[in-house]
């Protein structure tokens, strides 16, 4: 079976990691991996090195209107040009943003839609409407990104799987914090600097590099953080090792957050989870057993938060203790790979 993967950005995100993820799974089965995606960033050089056949396109890393609608012309064309029952049997679509220009393509062929992230406005009209048009079959990777997306529609589910992170633990004389992730608004840095304001007792972590963000956005969080005892990493892949030197992981996401896939790594590196119950976040931490969730939503209640876990040392071993656990049942990289391998065969079946 030939499949052709398509997706929105040439950046390294979440979603770009679960894609490069399944591909050493399709090759085991026998399959031809092809991929359409963007040429900048390392996406497209990580997929040639795994073996697949990658056709590059002019995306954009910006999550702006008109450059966006611009990305979808070009993209459809091509995929007029590339496509067709003879020479792929599935279209493997990885996120919303290229739906639109996938339904353009001609038909004949089965689509799988993988819902990574929970567009607003008019992007998430164009999504249901392609997904229509298109016949799609979809997974999601949380039931709260189903039921955003596909009200009344069945909808598979499959949640983001991890590799074994745990690592080595560094000993930190003051408790160390962290927070990972593209750098953008709804990712909450700005809320993260701004409970390291009210609590300067401790270190801190930014561990991440700003793309499809507001401009000037990770402009705001280092000035917010000026004078605080704050160490900005930049993008880093070496995620067990990030991890192994925080005694707390801080996710404040503020938008609606599809999954969270940094809460996971968390858990596989035994690292306690402080949270704002935002989108899927709130179906994978069951505050107080495998993680903590902040509500409000507010910086003061975070810095709240963040103090009193790290006052209670036993129970934060009591809590990466099950959030490891879970990982272990629900979570694994191996269990992740499976699900979406089974989506795929019901889509061409």
């Amino acid at each position: 079976m030939n499949i052709l993967f398509v997706d929105q950005f040439g950046d390294l995100g979440g979603a770009q990691l679960c894609l490069l993820e399944l591909i050493p799974e399709t090759l085991r089965r026998g399959w031809k991996p092809f991929a359409v995606v963007p040429g900048q960033g390392l996406l497209a050089e990580r997929l040639e090195a795994l073996g697949v056949v990658v056709t590059r396109f002019a995306g954009s890393r910006t999550g702006g209107a008109p450059g966006h609608l611009i990305e979808s012309a070009r993209l459809a064309s091509l995929l007029r040009e590339l496509c067709s029952p003879e020479r792929f049997q599935l279209l493997y679509v990885n996120g919303p943003r290229v739906l639109p220009a996938v339904a353009l393509r001609p038909p004949g062929f089965p689509v799988l839609f993988h819902a990574h992230s929970v567009p607003n406005g008019l992007a998430r009209k164009a999504v249901r409407w392609a997904v229509k048009r298109s016949n799609a079959r979809t997974v999601a990777v949380s039931q709260f990104t189903a039921n955003e997306l596909f009200p009344g529609r069945q909808s598979a589910v499959v949640a983001n799987g991890v590799g074994d992170l745990r690592l080595p633990r560094t000993e930190n004389g003051v408790p160390r914090i962290g927070i990972i992730g593209r750098i953008a608004p709804e990712k909450g840095q700005l809320a993260f600097v701004e409970a390291a304001r009210l609590l300067p007792q401790y270190r801190y972590v930014v561990c991440g590099a700003p793309w499809v963000s507001q401009d000037g956005y990770a402009e705001r969080v280092k000035r917010g953080a000026a004078g605080l005892p704050v160490t900005f990493l930049g993008w880093r892949e070496d995620i067990g090792a990030v991890l192994a030197g925080l005694d707390l992981l801080v996710v404040p996401s503020i938008g609606p957050e599809a999954f969270g896939r940094t809460v996971i790594e968390a858990f596989s590196a035994m690292v306690p989870v402080v949270a704002f119950p935002s989108g899927g976040i709130a179906e994978i931490i069951d505050d107080g057993r495998n993680g903590y969730l902040v509500d409000p939503q507010t910086p003061e209640a975070l810095a709240r938060r963040i103090d009193e876990v790290l006052a209670d040392a036993a129970g934060r071993q009591r809590v990466a203790d099950n959030a490891r656990a879970d990982w272990q049942t629900r979570y694994t990289l191996d269990r992740y790979v499976a699900g979406i391998m089974e989506q795929i065969v019901l889509a061409v079946s």
